[in-house]
């Protein structure tokens, strides 16, 4: 059996306090051994915060990528929409575009239209006018004689021309059948006063007639003229004569003589078939031919 041989005892040299001092701080790693196992100890460390830090690299980068794969996808349908609208817009555009023309080539057609039709309007006027004053020439030499009622039922044109030839002996006028170159009754909702229209052979003998009736009533103010002054049976009923109006002068002529009401004009008449105003004795006369003549009356731009 082998024997140890005794620990050297404290060289006498080495004081305690420095053997104390030493294995009181950290060994000393002077020797190859102590400086591998230190290495090795780095590496451990080192090597897990490399891997770490990787996997957390690695998962950043994948959650980059997927939100980078998630915005290319909802840029891509972006840009489809784009693309879309794009082509919606251009179509559009097509379509406005041929609107627009389209509404050009109406509105040059309404505007040929409009001046046509203006030109046909002045057209018709002037062919309504030269109508009207036909129609003037043709009865020129016309009376209207209103109000007095048929005498018999089977009244005939002697009957007329005697009745005419009683009203112009009692207005100094000697009408003579000769005189007469037609004499009729006209149309009128009452059978029994339809009006006698007498055409003569001269103006100059309807222009007396006219004169003479006016006269007489001026005259007798009290008493114009009536069926009692020609003899004729029934109850006195006021006569009235004027010259005979076309159409439409006698529209013209009744919606003056409204006019004149209205607006206070003492003077309304006919003459040579065309209507005249006065607004008072010895203030100018005014004639009227058309409804638009009384417009202006109206605004005062005459």
């Amino acid at each position: 059996m082998a024997h140890r041989a005794p620990s050297p005892s404290p060289s006498p040299a080495t004081p305690r306090s420095r053997i104390l001092q030493h294995s009181d701080s950290e060994p000393a790693l002077n020797s190859p051994t102590d400086k591998n196992v230190a290495a090795c100890l780095k590496r451990k460390f080192e090597g897990k915060d490399d891997y770490e830090s990787r996997s957390l690299l690695a998962e950043i980068r994948m959650m980059f990528l997927s939100f980078t794969m998630e915005q290319d996808k909802k840029l891509d349908k972006i840009q489809e929409s784009i693309n879309e609208i794009r082509t919606q817009n251009a179509e559009i555009y097509k379509s406005i575009e041929f609107l627009s023309q389209e509404h050009d080539e109406f509105k040059n057609r309404l505007d040929k239209f409009e001046a046509e039709r203006k030109e046909h309007l002045s057209y018709i006027s002037t062919l309504e006018n030269k109508i009207e004053n036909l129609e003037r020439k043709s009865i020129n030499t016309c009376v209207e004689i209103r109000n007095i009622s048929k005498l018999k039922q089977n009244e005939t044109k002697n009957d007329l021309q005697d009745i005419i030839s009683r009203l112009g002996s009692k207005l100094s006028l000697n009408i003579q059948p000769s005189d007469i170159k037609d004499i009729y009754r006209s149309y009128a909702k009452s059978e029994t006063h339809k009006p006698i229209i007498v055409e003569f052979t001269s103006a100059l003998m309807k222009e007396n007639l006219i004169s003479n009736f006016k006269k007489f009533n001026k005259i007798n103010a009290g008493g114009r003229f009536s069926t009692t002054i020609i003899n004729i049976a029934g109850p006195a009923r006021p006569i009235y004569l004027s010259e005979l109006l076309t159409r439409k002068s006698k529209r013209i002529f009744f919606l003056a003589r409204d006019f004149a009401k209205t607006h206070e004009y003492s003077f309304c008449w006919t003459a040579r078939g065309h209507i005249y105003l006065r607004k008072q004795e010895g203030a100018p006369q005014m004639r009227v031919d058309t409804e638009e003549d009384l417009a202006k009356l109206k605004t005062g731009s005459v």
